[in-house]
């Protein structure tokens, strides 16, 4: 469907006529030497079109400020933008040349659209303007260009200057009525209407709706429907052919109104035109009005004498699925335009039916007539919500279920989305189970409402009870939480799992201490980011490792989440580190009978840290295969010249491991990496 937003008028000129003589200057766009110029291009400074004798051209000194008054670029600006009027501002740069005398008189403000033209001079003395009386939903190219005269007040002999030009758009409003509804045909069940749209929509156009009564019954038939543009409107033929399935022998008003799109989405609708239309009855009519879950009254009236008039009730299952309820026979009255009525009981709650009547007059039967109806549910049902969730900054994302399955029982869905610091609500209908809103301010909350339509036995529409919820975008910035997972002794790192679900995140960045400054996790040695493959539009998440030097006990570490809008809030996560001690740097063995004696040297970190209860020797011997003996030489005993003994006799044919140990206030026991004793001399 074509947008009905009103696009700019080009009026193209191919003889360039300009006079600086007369109250206003009237931009126009030229046609020079078979090349387009906007009208800014003329005084610009720049020479564009000259004619072949040289004696008019778009930057002459008959109509065209000296250049010094040509150089300034005025920067517009637009605010409080209405469906009618816009607030203008500008900035200005007085020219001063020193060898002319002219002086800044004012300013022509020219806006042009296709609908609406219009031109204003200003005082010079002035850098706003107030743009009123403007149309709604509809393209404006603002030109603003100065003059000056020798005097600096206003007069029929001036010089123009350099103009400077901004688009705007103005906000939407309701359409206005249907420029005209005219009957095609008024045949019973085909009654057929062109609709001819408003002349200002105002709006996105959507269609129309029409609502339609009983003139000549007071409980006669009623009902509304919403006839939405096809692919073939125009805005330029703006016309619609709708047909409406009106019983015949009925008076009927009908009321249309055009509806449209605003500029936030939500659907907004013009006044009524009404028009009257009487519609024929043929040789039968037949209508059905559903009274409670089981029950439906059939009516039915002929133009034609009937002995006999067969009604046939079907369970209408869809795709042409139909199953036989019920066949009654009833006598006629031989009266033409005589009316009928039935009750027909036992039936299912919210299933669809169809009637079928024939009219039979001394063994000749009349073709068929038939309609449909739905019973009412027993009780009306709400949507059951399946995901409420923000999508990005600017929009979210709600998704529901409805226990039945047979969409013609019902007319769709309304969804109420109403901003928490405000008391209106926009309201959007569709026949889908979801909706995407867009276009929504960054970290703006909503309660929302999801009701189902449905259609009273009159044709007058309800909604059934609401489903509420209530969401809030995304921020610009992300706000991470991080979750310990676990921590690497050996090369003093940690791994955390972090998760982001109100932002994009583009990278992390981690700090170990309170007042560090925050780096960024590139992926190296240092610091690496694993996300899972899993993201989605509404959640991230993953892993991050870093670094850390959390000695025994309870540490905490710090992570925060950055995109293009800058970084989030930080988030933190305890980790419990029990780091095992520094091995050592050099251990050796001095055997001697059944004696060995360990000597081993700590490393630099070992030093540092102190972090051990002692040393643990492990060893095993050539010539007692089998057997493992360890010692412990607690940190006290450290100096002391105790050997171990070695229960086999030779020490020489032994193999000593030595690894730190340290007892951990849980009770285990942690153990650096073992280290191989090197032999040495004979102990003397």
């Amino acid at each position: 469907m074509r947008s009905m937003m009103r696009v700019v008028v080009i009026a193209a000129c191919s003889l360039f006529v300009v006079t600086t003589s007369g109250d206003r200057y009237k931009e126009k766009d030229l046609i020079c030497n078979g090349t387009f110029l906007p009208a800014t291009s003329v005084c610009d400074g720049i020479l564009d079109c000259s004619e072949p004798d040289d004696t008019s051209n778009d930057e002459s000194p008959d109509f065209c400020a000296p250049s010094p008054y040509l150089e300034w670029d005025a920067s517009l600006a637009v605010h409080n933008i209405t469906s009618t009027s816009v607030q203008l501002s500008w900035a200005m740069t007085t020219a001063n040349d020193f060898d002319d005398s002219l002086l800044l008189a004012g300013y022509f403000l020219t806006g042009k659209s296709e609908p609406h033209s219009f031109q204003n001079t200003i005082p010079g003395q002035l850098l706003s303007h107030h743009i009123q009386w403007l149309k709604p939903w509809t393209n404006y190219t603002v030109i603003l260009r100065p003059f000056y005269t020798e005097t600096g007040r206003p007069h029929r002999q001036y010089k123009v200057g350099k103009a400077a030009s901004v688009q705007v758009q103005t906000l939407s409003s309701v359409p206005e009525a249907p420029s005209l509804v005219s009957v095609v045909s008024a045949q019973q069940r085909n009654v057929v209407l062109n609709i001819v749209g408003p002349s200002a929509w105002n709006s996105a156009p959507i269609g129309f709706r029409l609502h339609w009564q009983a003139t000549t019954e007071s409980r006669g038939p009623r009902g509304s429907v919403e006839a939405l543009l096809t692919e073939d409107w125009s805005p330029e033929e703006n016309a619609l052919n709708v047909t409406l399935p009106l019983r015949g022998g009925t008076d009927y008003l009908i009321s249309v109104r055009a509806v449209g799109r605003d500029s936030r989405g939500g659907v907004v609708t013009g006044p009524d035109l009404e028009v009257q239309v009487s519609v024929t009855l043929g040789s039968y009519d037949i209508w059905a009005y559903p009274v409670s879950p089981s029950e439906a009254v059939i009516s039915w009236r002929a133009s034609q004498s009937a002995d006999i008039f067969q009604v046939t009730v079907h369970t209408d299952l869809g795709n042409d699925d139909l199953r036989h309820l019920t066949s009654l026979e009833f006598d006629g009255t031989g009266k033409t335009s005589a009316r009928y009525s039935v009750l027909i009981n036992d039936l299912q709650p919210w299933k669809r039916y169809v009637v079928t009547l024939y009219g039979c007059f001394k063994d000749v039967c009349s073709e068929s007539v038939s309609t449909t109806f739905d019973t009412l549910p027993e009780d009306f049902p709400s949507p059951a919500l399946k995901k409420v969730a923000a999508t990005s900054n600017s929009s979210f994302e709600i998704a529901w279920t409805f226990p039945q399955d047979d969409a013609r029982l019902y007319k769709g869905f309304q969804v109420l989305y109403c901003p928490s610091d405000q008391d209106s609500c926009f309201a959007l209908y569709t026949t889908e189970n979801n909706v995407t809103v867009r276009g929504l301010a960054p970290n703006s909350t909503f309660n929302i409402y999801v009701q189902a339509q449905f259609t009273n036995s009159d044709g007058r529409p309800i909604l059934g009870p609401a489903t509420a919820a209530y969401i809030t975008t995304w921020s610009n910035l992300p706000e991470v939480h991080a979750k310990y997972a676990v921590n690497m002794q050996e090369n003093n790192a940690c791994l955390l799992q972090w998760t982001c679900s109100n932002s994009t995140v583009d990278y992390l960045q981690y700090k170990t201490r309170v007042h560090d400054t925050w780096t960024t996790c590139k992926n190296t040695a240092e610091c690496d980011v694993t996300v899972f493959h899993e993201r989605t539009a509404t959640s991230t998440s993953g892993y991050i490792r870093f670094g850390h030097e959390a000695q025994f006990g309870y540490e905490e570490v710090f992570i925060r989440a950055c995109n293009i809008y800058g970084c989030g809030p930080e988030s933190s996560a305890r980790i419990e580190v029990v780091k095992g001690p520094s091995r050592l740097s050099t251990v050796s063995v001095t055997a001697q009978g059944n004696e060995a004696y360990i000597h081993w040297l700590a490393s630099n970190e070992g030093r540092l840290t102190a972090q051990n209860d002692g040393i643990e020797v492990v060893w095993t011997c050539s010539d007692d295969e089998g057997v493992v003996y360890n010692t412990r030489i607690p940190k006290n005993a450290y100096g002391a010249r105790t050997p171990l003994q070695v229960p086999s006799g030779n020490a020489e044919k032994c193999a000593f491991n030595v690894s730190t140990y340290l007892d951990g206030q849980n009770g285990a026991t942690y153990y650096s990496t073992p280290m191989q004793a090197t032999p040495e001399g004979t102990v003397h």
